[in-house]
This record gives C-alpha cells, sequence and structure tokens, in this order.
C-alpha cells in the first residue's frame, strides 16, 4: 500500500476518533433537554434515567405522575423470544384498574387464529409462550384465554367474563394516530388487562423524547377511553 494510502487512512481514523465522542455527548445532552422539557411542560416526574455509552437508541428510564398513579418503564428483558433470538427492550404503561379482576383481557396485533385449549399442538405452545412474553403473565395463567371473534383489525383474548371490559374498537380508535406515525408489530401497542392494572405495552424500546411523549400522551387516552375503573 503506497505510503499516503496509510497517512490518509490513519487521519481519517484519527478524525473519527475525535469526533466520534463529541457526537455522543452531542446526543446525550439533547436528549437530557429534550426530557427536561417535557418534565417541564407536563409536570412529569422523570427519573432512573440511564443513558447507554453508545446513541440514545436503547435509553431507560421511568416517566411517572406527581402521585405516582401511573407510571411507564422502559425496560431490558433477559432470555430468549419464541424465536430464539435475545430478547431487547419494552416500554410500558402501568396504572391500577380494579374493574379487572378475576381474569384477563388481551387485545393487540393480529396473530393467527389458534385453539389456545389445544395445548398438545406446537403452534398451540408457541401462541402461549408468545403471549407469556407479551403480557409478563405465568403460562400457567394464560390457559382460560380464549380468542375472541371481532371485527377489529386486532386479536382479543379473554378469559370467559373478560371479553366485554372493554370493546376492541376503543383500542383501534385510541391508537389510530400512534400506528400511523409508528408502523410496525412491535411497536404496536397491546392492551392488558388482568390483576387489578391496566397496562399497555410496547415490545419496542423509545429512542427521543417526542417518541416518549407520544407513547404517555396514548395511554393516558387509552386509560381515559376505556374508562378510570376505579372505585
Amino acid at each position: 500500500m503506497p505510503a499516503y494510502m496509510t497517512l490518509l487512512i490513519f487521519a481519517a481514523a484519527l478524525v473519527f476518533g475525535l469526533w466520534l465522542p463529541w457526537y455522543l455527548k452531542k446526543q446525550k445532552q439533547q436528549w437530557r433537554k429534550g426530557m427536561d422539557a417535557l418534565q417541564d411542560r407536563y409536570r412529569w416526574i422523570i427519573e432512573d434515567i440511564k443513558l447507554p455509552a453508545f446513541g440514545i437508541a436503547s435509553s431507560r428510564f421511568t416517566v411517572r405522575d406527581a402521585a405516582d398513579r401511573w407510571r411507564v418503564e422502559s425496560r431490558f428483558l433477559s432470555g430468549t423470544n419464541i424465536s430464539g433470538s435475545t430478547a431487547g427492550q419494552q416500554v410500558e404503561f402501568r396504572t391500577s384498574y380494579s374493574k379487572a379482576e378475576g381474569g384477563t383481557l388481551v387485545i393487540g396485533p393480529p396473530m393467527p387464529k389458534v385453539d389456545l385449549g389445544f395445548m398438545s399442538s406446537m403452534m398451540g405452545m408457541l401462541v402461549v409462550k408468545f403471549l407469556a412474553k407479551v403480557s409478563g403473565l405465568p403460562e400457567a395463567d394464560l390457559n382460560g384465554l380464549r380468542m375472541i371473534e371481532t371485527t377489529a383489525p386486532l386479536s382479543v383474548l379473554a378469559t370467559p367474563g373478560a371479553e366485554h371490559w372493554v370493546k376492541p374498537e376503543v383500542m383501534v380508535s385510541a391508537c389510530e394516530t400512534w400506528t400511523v406515525k409508528y408502523p410496525g408489530e412491535k411497536m404496536h401497542p397491546i392492551l392488558i388487562l388482568g390483576g387489578g392494572e391496566l397496562r399497555v405495552r410496547l415490545r419496542q424500546g423509545l429512542r427521543d423524547p417526542e417518541q416518549i411523549e407520544a407513547f404517555v400522551l396514548l395511554c393516558l387516552g387509552v386509560k381515559k377511553a376505556v374508562g378510570e375503573g376505579e372505585s
């Protein structure tokens, strides 16, 4: 290799090595500034912030209201998913919902119609494992779930009686703007009612303050749309 080529490569590596730390520091400062702006605008409490070493794609955080009536958490998942790949991040909104007792209701993106009671089938076991990962519920608690017929472009799974808690059309309406702006299965909100809680989950990390703001407002809209559920 000619000497001038070696010199050019060395110079490029040096410039990149000097530029990268400056760029990452600037990204973090912008991210922090954006989160501070959200806190000031909505009076949300933003805490447990962990900025990664590289970029902002896997930032972790907790957002909650001052009274801690609801919270949004971004966290990493360990283990593997049903496709065998390492699990990544998820973001989840949680609030109390007294109506969601004695049953479970899951409303999410479309999935193949499967008889979940037929546990001996490979497809049935895969779907149950998928639902356990999505809902955070033990597989044993999913045995009573059944797929509910609906004309909405969503999947509805419920234990007997829980299918009447929320109409799937409520989720279609509440999530319409979000799903247009942020398409993709992992970015599709999943509503989970059960154990006295209302949860809205994404199987995807959120990158920037604009996305985080949009998700929190979406979840508060879902909470309002389905009713407070508190006695």
